[in-house]
Parts: structure tokens; sequence; C-alpha cells
């Protein structure tokens, strides 16, 4: 199961830096995503940033620390990746980086570590003897 989720996860990595390293911030030219997804990324230019990191945070929680709400690891992983995906528009035409892109990100991060670690709350096994 982790090697999934270690698969999973890179794939993730690779879509924001594939996204974030595209020519042009608009997605119009995309033509193989759904028209109804173009406009709403090119509405939401900020949240679109927090999507991709939700999945990057939740298995950054499953992978390196289930059993707590924050995982420090996963935190920076999601740090170096925004911080990468950011750098790298500097040598892009059209392209410019911005702090609230790496806030969204980190955002986006916490928030799936967050519904990890509340689906691993409702959802794991009840230990005997302490039901009341």
């Amino acid at each position: 199961m982790k090697v999934i989720c270690i698969l999973i996860l890179f794939f993730c990595i690779l879509c924001v830096f594939y996204f974030s390293w595209l020519p042009n911030p608009s997605f119009v030219n995309q033509s193989y995503l759904p028209r109804w997804l173009v406009y709403w990324a090119d509405v939401y230019v900020q949240l679109r940033t927090a999507i991709p990191f939700l999945p990057i945070g939740f298995l950054c929680q499953y992978l390196f620390k289930p059993a707590s709400f924050f995982t420090f690891n996963g935190f920076v992983l999601a740090f170096i990746v925004v911080a990468l995906a950011e750098i790298g528009q500097f040598f892009l035409p059209y392209r410019f980086p911005d702090w609230m892109d790496v806030f969204y990100g980190l955002a986006g991060a916490l928030v799936g570590m967050l519904a990890y670690y509340i689906l691993n709350y409702m959802f794991r096994p009840k230990k005997a003897g302490h039901e009341k």
C-alpha cells in the first residue's frame, strides 16, 4: 500500500511542476482538460494552487506520521515542491513567481494533513476494553 501511495505522491508532485511550468499561466490551451475545469482554474488562479497540494498533504501524513495531526517532514516536502515550482517560473516567459502561491500550496497541504487525521480518527479500529 505504501508503494502505491508513494507513486501517487510522485504523480501529484509531477503534476504540480508540469502545470506550474507551462509557458502560459492560463489553461485555455490545455485541450485535454474539461472546459469547466479550464474555466474554473482561470477564474480561481490562487485557489487552483492549493488543490494539488491536498493529496500531497494527505499522502505525506499517511506516509510519515499517520497518528498525529501534523508531520514536519510532509510540510517540508510540500514547501520544497511549491518553492521549486515558483523558482522555476523565474525562467519562463509570461510566468511570475508569487508568494501567495507558496501560501496557498502550504495551506492545501495542511488541509490535506488535517483531512487524513480526521478520517484516520473516525475510522481507526476501537481498542478492546474501552467501550462504555
